[in-house]
């Protein structure tokens, strides 16, 4: 990860970034530690890349990523897989209503058509 050579990190705070950061990727926007991090996380969050909550269970807490950490922990072309879905969606979509204009399509065979 490119975040140690941004930012002094310990090996802890920069495990806990690369986890935050593949979670962020697969659409988890919060993940839950054991207390045993609590002391990098809480180093992490004073250097404002990530924010702490209370956990679900006794001796654990939630963290996510800032935008500072989204921003420094993913490069400058990434998309989410639900920003790419819809992208897709969008596209196809698109293209439907193209072809139905020029005359290329009709209504019945829409494939995003519902049958009722």
């Amino acid at each position: 990860m490119a975040v140690a050579d941004e930012v002094a990190l310990t090996p802890t705070e920069e495990l806990i970034l690369d986890v935050l950061a593949a979670r962020f990727r697969t659409g988890e926007s919060v993940w839950t530690f054991g207390s045993r991090t609590h002391a990098a996380a809480a180093s992490l969050e004073r250097k404002g890349l990530v924010a702490l909550m209370a956990g679900q269970v006794e001796r654990t807490y939630r963290a996510s990523l800032t935008i500072t950490g989204q921003k420094l922990c993913t490069s400058d072309t990434y998309s989410s897989p639900i920003d790419q879905a819809r992208e897709k969606a969008y596209d196809e979509g698109w293209q439907h209503g193209m072809n139905f204009a020029a005359g290329k399509e009709d209504f019945m065979h829409n494939p995003y058509r519902t049958a009722r």
